[in-house]
């Protein structure tokens, strides 16, 4: 099997505004890689259908919990050496990358609910361990730390300092956590287009000296795409215009392709839907909120009543496109109207799921998603006259033997957030053009990309 395919990124500058190397492309993609296909590290060939599919409620389900804990978060929590507003690494897709010099290979998940990009470092006090070698800054000539009364360390929210060194703590929701240095060094990406090798210099990143929890051994970062001061795409800025796209394959398909691309030629297809203005606390603001007006089951309207996917003050409601969650979550008084719905257009019985399984399914198998007439297509219709039609492939999957089942699920607690999930999105061109505040959904061949 190929090895680990060579992946993105890069980003730049330690403030917004510095100026940008002149090597830096206007644009760049690199290959995904989806965390159930044979090339992935997290691949295991004995699990069952069962096992993935259980793994994959479980990482939505801690997914919801992390956005729905940042989404409601008020300002007044947020406090030096506080706890970061981020969750257990569950995403779905990762890319490969060369941090320092020389070189050393690190494996990360892409996530636009997450701010500052991380690896575990040496020395490290406590570390979970990782199959890839640990970095190693005083091996890299190139790797610097930066002072606390930096403008870039002022910037994250839970910062403390150490010697006048800048020193980051995150505390996750499971109560694993993560601390070390913010610092800088060269970032390398292999181009999905060619063989040209794109290095970076002075990429901002978190060098974790104390990672304990719920991580793990295959993963040795995380790389954050949201629209906080530090992430890739903010630290990137005017060079790439501030866009980025990517396309999911289906994850079915073991042979399936996935991309990222940043800058000029990311995918800004079609009719695209603002992004909505949230207020609040910079870890409210920078999430990438949609205004979905209603919902489509084959020809029939749902008539979601007004108000329903509306963010509320508090930081509840409200509907997020996400990279990191799989499976779609609806606000419950949606959810019902769409289930029900289903329920009528579908000609395949019900089949009952486990005890205290929320999802919907019925008796069938994967010919059933893919014959255009048994299942009905899911139409949401956003603001701006956006309309994105989810096949059956999108919205059901096979779950065992006999039965497939809704990947949609009601939002379970009292904030009512809704998040389309990737699996939503396979096969889809999602373009985030974050100067304008737009977001581009446009179907398509993620083979083909």
């Amino acid at each position: 099997m190929a090895a680990i395919i060579l992946f993105l990124l890069l980003l730049s500058i330690i403030t917004s505004t510095s100026a940008i190397p002149i090597n830096t492309p206007k644009s760049f993609s690199a290959k995904l890689i989806h965390r159930d296909s044979p090339d992935s590290p997290f691949y295991n060939p004995t699990a069952t259908l069962a096992n993935r599919r259980r793994s994959a409620h479980q990482r939505s389900l801690q997914r919801y919990n992390y956005l729905r804990h940042r989404a409601t978060k008020s300002s007044s929590s947020i406090t030096p050496q506080a706890q970061s507003d981020i969750y257990p690494i569950t995403g779905d897709y990762m890319m490969q990358l060369n941090l320092g010099t020389p070189p050393m290979t690190m494996m990360a998940i892409i996530d636009t609910g997450s701010e500052l990009t991380w690896f575990q470092c040496e020395p490290c006090d406590t570390c979970f361990p990782q199959n890839l070698p640990i970095f190693d800054p005083s091996r890299s000539s190139t790797y610097k730390t930066i002072s606390c009364d930096s403008e870039n360390c002022n910037k994250f929210h839970a910062r403390a300092c150490e010697q006048n060194i800048c020193i980051y703590t995150i505390e996750y929701a499971d109560e694993s956590t993560s601390e070390g240095y913010i610092a800088t060094d060269y970032f390398g990406v292999a181009s999905s287009k060619d063989s040209e090798k794109i290095s970076i210099p002075d990429i901002l990143f978190g060098c974790s000296y104390t990672a304990m929890g719920n991580f793990r051994e295959n993963i040795t970062g995380i790389i954050g795409l949201d629209m906080r001061p530090l992430s890739f795409i903010s630290q990137l800025g005017d060079t790439l215009d501030w866009r980025f796209s990517y396309c999911f394959g289906r994850a079915t398909h073991t042979d399936s392709s996935s991309l990222i691309v940043f800058g000029d030629d990311a995918a800004m297809f079609g009719t695209p839907t603002p992004m909505v203005k949230q207020d609040g606390p910079e870890a409210v603001t920078s999430i990438y909120y949609l205004n979905l007006l209603d919902i489509s089951v084959g020809e029939d309207r749902l008539y979601v009543p007004q108000g329903t996917f509306s963010l509320s003050s508090e930081g509840g409601g409200g509907v997020i496109i996400d990279s990191g969650t799989e499976m779609t979550f609806l606000h419950p008084d949606a959810y019902e109207l769409l289930a029900w719905k289903v329920y009528e257009k579908m000609t395949l019985m019900p089949w009952n799921a486990k005890s205290g399984e929320t999802q919907r399914c019925y008796m069938g198998n994967a010919e059933h998603l893919e014959d255009g007439v048994t299942v009905p297509v899911i139409t949401l219709h956003f603001q701006g006259g956006l309309d994105v039609e989810l096949q059956p492939w999108h919205t059901f999957r096979v779950q065992n033997a006999e039965a497939i089942c809704l990947t949609l699920l009601p939002s379970h607690d009292m904030a009512n957030i809704s998040i389309i999930g990737n699996l939503a999105q396979q096969n889809m061109f999602v373009g985030y053009a974050i100067k304008e505040r737009l977001v581009y959904i446009f179907p398509g061949n993620c083979d083909a990309s």
